[in-house]
């Protein structure tokens, strides 16, 4: 008939540094909603140089996963099996803070140039400026 594709699978620990237990707050669903919110707050900008919903519900969430870090940070210091189970939820929770971090702040920055920028006066001698 057909072929049976046979995997040949290491014995070994299969979760060696718990990326499994990754899941609920800092799981694939919510990864996609951060970079989905992310990505669309800073289409936002490019378009209106203002901040949007998105950018708010990309900083709830960045905000919220820094306080489940906290929360998860003295569980590593347990014996080495449970502690090495947490690697992976506290690795989800680093990294979307530290880059929720990154964009939020680089967000803000951009916003404030530009933004600074379309409301200034023209400046003497330019078109619109003020004439002698």
């Amino acid at each position: 008939m057909g072929h049976v594709l046979h995997l040949d699978l290491p014995l070994g620990p299969a979760n060696l540094l718990g990326i499994s237990a990754a899941s609920g707050l800092n799981g694939p669903g919510a990864w996609a909603f951060w970079i989905m919110t992310v990505f669309l707050s800073w289409t936002h900008i490019g378009i209106s140089t203002y901040l949007s919903d998105f950018y708010v519900s990309s900083l709830l969430y960045t905000n919220w996963t820094a306080a489940d870090l906290l929360y998860q940070l003295p569980c590593l210091d347990t014996p080495f099996a449970h502690g090495v189970s947490l690697r992976g939820s506290v690795a989800a929770s680093f990294t979307i803070t530290y880059w929720g971090f990154y964009h939020a702040s680089l967000q803000l920055l951009v916003c404030f140039v530009y933004g600074r920028r379309s409301t200034l006066p023209p400046a003497h001698g330019q078109p619109g400026g003020d004439e002698l």
